[in-house]
């Protein structure tokens, strides 16, 4: 496979990860979903439509792609553990000390590890009288973040003709989600 194929498929993955959060929030928090619905679709329609031109393209140069760097090396590994970890403990500072206003910087810490922790958090929010604006800017900073922390993986362990078009996938998918949201939510 060439790094354009690699970067399609992981824009698709994008795109998969963005309808699972809908779903689960369709399921768990219904009030939710007109809030993200949109800018999420949006987003999701910007990471189809660039994972289906980069797989439909072919590198420039006929199997000469930069090898993919291993992925399980040991100081990747451990500086992701590291960062995890300090992003836990400053979220648990935070909550407790600034309430819902910390809500969305925790939701895009923790989204940029793991998105399902970031939503279900948010979610977890609406019983305890949280505003559905406020909870549904939070799923999507999870969101946003989620998609710039794997793009962050791929810079650190994939080649830049893997990396790259990637990266800009990403900008416009979130570019797309962003305007999406401030033209929906203006009074």
């Amino acid at each position: 496979k060439n790094s354009l194929h690699l970067s399609g498929a992981a824009a698709f993955s994008s795109l998969v990860s963005i309808l699972r959060v809908l779903v689960i929030v369709s399921i768990l928090k219904v009030s939710v979903f007109p809030v993200v619905a949109p800018a999420a679709l949006a987003a999701a329609g910007v990471f189809g439509l660039g994972g289906f031109v980069l797989l439909s393209r072919k590198n420039g140069k006929n199997g000469t792609a930069e090898p993919p760097r291993n992925p399980f090396r040991l100081v990747p590994l451990l500086l992701f553990a590291a960062a995890f970890a300090a992003i836990s403990m400053l979220s648990a500072a935070l909550v407790p000390r600034f309430g819902s206003a910390s809500l969305l910087a925790t939701s895009a810490l923790s989204g940029a590890f793991d998105v399902d922790v970031a939503v279900l958090s948010a979610l977890r929010l609406v019983d305890q009288s949280v505003a559905m604006a406020v909870v549904g800017q939070a799923v999507l900073a999870g969101l946003l973040a989620n998609a710039f922390g794997r793009l962050f993986l791929a810079m650190v362990i994939g080649p830049r003709t893997y990396w790259l078009p990637l990266a800009g996938v990403t900008v416009l998918a979130s570019i797309a989600a962003v305007a999406t949201f401030l033209l929906t939510q203006m009074p």
